[in-house]
């Protein structure tokens, strides 16, 4: 065949099959034609590395050399990862694609702005990770989301890490060595949070001069974290914040936690040495404890204040406040729940309520109670002042005060066991708008007095007293009395073995006295004192046997 015959040929087969031949040579296989395969393809991850040489193409093979050299590349990219050593980055960028920038693995990554002490503030449309990286500067992340794997803002102002509006999760996040700005009070913070969620698990936040972690207008769930601070509380949540935390440990602090017009559930959380409370809510302040030890607070551990507050206090352990009361909730009409606790080792109060209506006092341990170092009278073990509550199932013991003291206050008193102690088990002072019920009560080995009624209005039934401690000095000694103006109905109770009477009524009281069993008592059953205003007391049928100085003693009946 002459090559004519032969060009025209081929020109007919290809018409007959332009697909085969199009396949051919986009292959780059025609007539036997190859690629270089000396050059790798650029994939989607970009290399930088600061000891590389220039003119890279941010291959793992010819890496780039600074982070803004990878964040301009023109083509598109998902990942950046920069090998050790310290790089500056652009301190305000927006990313408008998913993208990861990551140290390489085993090695420190250590970012700062391009322009010295500078803050990095970025912003993304689209997810932006970082991960395995260190910050030398102070970092500013906002509108859009955010993960942080594996990273620490170290030796920077304050705040350290700012998140507004962002959605965030955070693992093994660490913060530290923070300082304020100069001259500007209060801007020691290390992590603040405005707007937006923030998920964060693992990680501290240490060596900061104000507040650890800040929490405002967003939602967050914090798991196993560890927060210090030298000045304002280390957790402070508020501006409508809502915050779940787990496991948080905070020590050596003035407030360790503080919530404000916000809510918080806390449990797992181990907080001590807290110079002013351990937790201190404010007004309009919804706060869940739980499951959580408190120590060595010598102020108090927890402390509420301010109308709207609402409190509960779960299984936690309250150990050790040198100078303050364990407990004190005041002036809220919130809802205050404080139930199977361990409040041990505190001064001038385990719980102390006042002005506050419907609290629910439950199943708490309260002992060794001691003086308030200033208000040397005020030890009680539960106090109610100008305040109504539900106090019932406690057990009460080693108090230097009354076991349960109301003090112009009202409620039920049921269930309790209380004793051995050194002043009364249950006292009840001063009318309140309503009668109290002192019910099912047992007291054992108290000081004066089991139940002691002064200027007051109360029903006692069905209480077992017995053990009553008698003090020359004092006087009383007795299971139950009252008087001056006191109004009570004692009914169905069990009282023996006390170190004088078994129920004595004294000067200007009312009420009446039946169906109770007097036994044991060192004097009488039943005793009145006559030596001022006129007692108007019944006394019906009661069972009295056995007591050393006879039934009764009345002179008024």
């Amino acid at each position: 065949m002459t090559l004519p015959l032969w060009g025209d040929y081929i020109l007919g087969l290809m018409k007959r099959l332009p697909t085969f031949f199009s396949i051919l040579a986009l292959g780059g296989l025609l007539l036997g034609c190859g690629g270089d395969d000396d050059e790798p393809a650029l994939g989607t991850t970009v290399y930088v590395d600061a000891k590389a040489a220039a003119g890279g193409d941010g291959s793992e093979q010819h890496p780039l050399r600074t982070v803004r050299e990878a964040l301009e590349l023109k083509r598109s990219f998902d990942t950046i990862i920069i090998a050790s050593g310290g790089y500056a980055v652009p301190a305000s960028w927006s990313f408008a694609s998913a993208l990861t920038v990551t140290g390489a693995n085993d090695s420190v990554t250590t970012l700062t702005a391009e322009t010295a002490d500078e803050r990095i503030e970025w912003t993304a449309s689209a997810p932006l990770s970082l991960s395995s990286l260190s910050f030398a500067a102070p970092f500013s992340f906002s509108d859009g989301e955010l993960t942080l794997q594996s990273i620490t803002v170290s030796g920077v102002t304050g705040p350290a890490l700012k998140l507004t509006d962002a959605t965030t999760t955070a693992k093994t996040l660490s913060v530290s060595a923070v300082t304020e700005i100069d001259g500007e009070v209060g801007t020691g913070d290390g992590v603040d949070v405005t707007g937006g969620s923030i998920d964060w698990d693992g990680g501290s936040v240490s060596a900061t001069p104000d507040r650890a972690l800040v929490l405002r207008t967003t939602t967050a769930t914090l798991e196993s974290l560890n927060l210090t601070s030298t000045d304002r509380a280390p957790l402070t949540v508020s501006a409508k914040a809502t915050v779940t935390a787990n496991s948080i440990t905070i020590d050596k602090s003035r407030i360790a936690v503080f919530v404000d017009d916000a809510s918080l559930v806390l449990s797992n959380a181990t907080i001590s040495n807290a110079s002013t409370a351990g937790l201190l809510a404010s007004a309009d302040s919804k706060t869940t404890l739980t499951d959580s030890t408190l120590s060595d607070c010598p102020e108090g551990h927890v402390s509420v204040i301010a109308q709207g507050s609402s409190l509960t206090l779960e299984r936690n352990k309250l150990l050790s406040a040198a100078n303050n009361s364990c407990v004190s909730v005041a002036q809220t009409d919130g809802e205050v729940i404080i139930r199977d606790n361990v409040v041990n080792g505190c001064a001038g109060g385990g719980i102390n309520l006042s002005a506050l209506d419907g609290a629910v006092v439950e199943g708490n341990t309260i002992k060794n109670i001691t003086p308030d170092p200033i208000f040397k009278e005020i030890a009680d073990g539960i106090s109610l002042l100008d305040a109504s509550a539900t106090v019932s199932k406690n057990t009460v013991s080693d108090t230097d005060g009354n076991a349960i003291a109301l003090i112009r206050g009202y409620g039920t008193i049921e269930g309790n066991i209380i004793g051995p102690l050194e002043s009364v088990g249950i006292s009840v002072i001063e009318k309140a708008p309503q009668r109290a019920l002192v019910k099912g009560n047992t007291i054992v080995k108290a000081r004066a007095a089991g139940v002691l009624v002064l200027l007051a209005e109360a029903d006692v039934e069905n209480n077992n007293i017995s053990e009553t401690r008698f003090v020359s000095a004092e006087g009383l000694g007795d299971g139950i009395a009252f008087g001056q103006g006191a109004d009570v109905k004692v009914t169905d109770n069990n009282v023996f073995d006390n170190a004088t009477n078994g129920i004595v009524f004294l000067d200007g009281a009312t009420g009446q006295i039946s169906d109770n069993k007097l036994t044991e008592n060192l004097l009488y059953g039943i005793r009145e004192f006559c030596t001022g205003p006129t007692n108007t007391v019944t006394v019906g049928e009661n069972m009295i046997s056995g007591n050393g100085a006879g039934p009764t003693n009345l002179c008024s009946q």
